[in-house]
């Protein structure tokens, strides 16, 4: 991933060394800059790895720390239209050149006006519906590799499937999903050096006010926080359960979506099974 535009490229290696061409998810900010005759250097980030043997059968799956554009990605095309020329080159810069400090500040700025572009359009944007679950036909779906019991997500992080789950892979996002409930994973790492304790009450400063059944425990060597929320669309409700897992080198962030609220006890049986790989 691009740290400056959240540009996204990938590429395919097959066994004996045979690479596909790169393919480049172009985001919306980058084609904002080249049409406003704006520079910058791209600066490409690990963000995802999957190795498959000659059978396609996942053997292991790499993550990197995502870098804070990612957290853009949801409102990058509402902030870059609604940027000036002069806010796009001071975001530019903070991203390329400036301190971690000033790169996250520039990013929660950029989140705010994209939030706000939003809520000014008439159109009412996509909320997740429940189509995120995936449909019960086609079950196991066809492509997808099956994972159950105890399964490495991170080199750090590993949950506890009680049941099949299918995985893969989107927008550098690992996505495990049976009938009825989905889970997006991001692995997010701790540039700043703080404590379990600071960024846990910064993921609390900026949780939404209308969450719910909020959890928070310590142990293992990790702090969680955890709660729920419900979006309403012209589809009716949306149920989702948050959550953040925190140890010293960074967090998981996870998000459940299940459409009846009897999978709930299992999104939070799911989240709350998270460990640290050294203890497991």
């Amino acid at each position: 991933m691009d740290p400056v535009t959240g540009s996204i490229t990938w590429k395919t290696t097959w066994p004996f060394g045979l690479t596909s061409a790169p393919h480049t998810d172009v985001s919306p900010l980058e084609t904002r800059l080249k049409s406003r005759g704006i520079a910058w250097t791209p600066s490409w980030q690990f963000l995802h790895n999957t190795h498959r043997n000659i059978f396609g059968v996942v053997t292991c799956d790499e993550c990197g720390t995502a870098p804070p554009i990612y957290q853009l990605r949801p409102v990058l095309k509402e902030f870059a239209a609604a940027s000036t020329d002069s806010e796009l080159r001071e975001f530019v810069w903070s991203m390329q050149s400036g301190t971690d400090a000033q790169r996250q500040a520039a990013v929660q700025t950029a989140t705010e006006k994209g939030l706000a572009a939003v809520s000014a359009t008439p159109i009412a944007r996509p909320l997740l519906t429940k189509a995120t679950t995936m449909p019960t036909k086609k079950w196991p779906p066809p492509g997808f590799p099956l994972v159950t019991g105890k399964c490495a997500l991170t080199a750090e992080w590993s949950i506890d499937l009680p049941q099949q789950f299918a995985r893969r892979t989107e927008d550098g996002s690992l996505v495990l999903w049976r009938p009825g409930l989905t889970i997006w994973l991001c692995a997010w790492g701790n540039d700043k050096h703080e404590t379990q304790a600071q960024r846990l009450a910064w993921l609390k400063s900026t949780a939404s006010p209308h969450r719910f059944d909020a959890r928070e425990s310590v142990s293992g060597g990790a702090t969680r926080l955890s709660y729920r929320l419900r979006d309403e669309n012209e589809d009716g409700p949306v149920e989702s359960l948050n959550a953040y897992v925190i140890n010293d080198s960074g967090y998981l962030q996870l998000s459940a979506y299940f459409d009846d609220l009897a999978d709930a006890a299992d999104a939070q049986q799911l989240v709350d099974s998270v460990t640290l790989r050294r203890h497991d």
